[in-house]
């Protein structure tokens, strides 16, 4: 059995990524940051280099209603039809700019 860790957006910091690879952990991680990946010709965003990336299914699913309650910040929605599109690339995720530490290197990922 292979267990897959499925995080939400806030999982993208480069420390907690690093360590995972480390570990040899299988992870899939929602994206938020506008992180940078090192491409052939430079810098890219993260977000818009995977964009650009053909995309390899696409799936529609129902969302659903959502109200306001104390507990969410979220906006209320209608409920509606989605499509999600899906892409794949290996990507090198550039160390921040902030000090993360002399023994941090550039992480290498299936994005």
């Amino acid at each position: 059995m292979q267990l897959i860790h499925v995080e939400d957006r806030e999982a993208d910091i480069f420390e907690s990524l690093s360590e995972r690879l480390r570990r040899g952990m299988s992870f899939i991680v929602r994206a938020q940051s506008w992180r940078n990946v090192i491409v052939d010709d430079g810098i890219e965003n993260f977000l818009e280099h995977m964009q650009s990336q053909p995309r390899s299914f696409r799936r529609v699913v129902t969302l659903s209603r959502r109200t306001k309650t104390w507990q969410t910040r979220s906006p209320e929605r209608d409920g509606r039809q989605a499509t999600l599109a899906f892409a794949a690339a290996p990507v090198v995720i550039r160390i921040p700019n902030v000090r993360v530490g002399a023994l941090h290197a550039p992480l290498h990922v299936n994005a």
